[in-house]
């Protein structure tokens, strides 16, 4: 991925969530792993500069209900690992409960191109 797309990525992620918790001024995110260390890490500076508590979690179709813990924002981040399984069932149904119960979930392009197929049918 080149840079300027890198910064693309980051610049659409920290504008989305800076929507999502203008009012709050910071929050807690869970950046669920694209794949891609050094844009996860991007991100992930990029959000801390901005005064929100970021954990790095596993790759999408690894996450499991367990490793969600209590975030106010989930930034479910599919890029160069798009062509991997699907998410656990589980998983896609503790994250759909989480929204249903007020948690923020922010997605890219991957997610809905996923989900127009056979995976992530739950949250997709």
């Amino acid at each position: 991925m080149s840079m300027h797309s890198r910064l693309k990525s980051i610049g659409a992620v920290t504008l989305a969530l800076g929507v999502w918790v203008a009012a709050a001024g910071s929050a807690e995110v869970l950046i669920v792993s694209g794949g891609d260390a050094g844009l996860d890490t991007a991100m992930q500076d990029a959000l801390v500069t901005q005064g929100h508590t970021v954990t790095v979690g596993p790759r999408y179709y690894e996450l499991l209900p367990g490793d969600i813990g209590d975030p106010e924002v989930i930034l479910l981040v599919i890029r160069s690992n798009w062509s991997a399984a699907d998410m656990p069932l589980e998983t896609q149904m503790a994250i759909e409960a989480y929204v249903r119960d007020g948690g923020g979930l922010v997605t890219g392009e991957w997610v809905n191109w996923k989900s127009s197929g056979s995976q992530l049918q739950i949250i997709g």
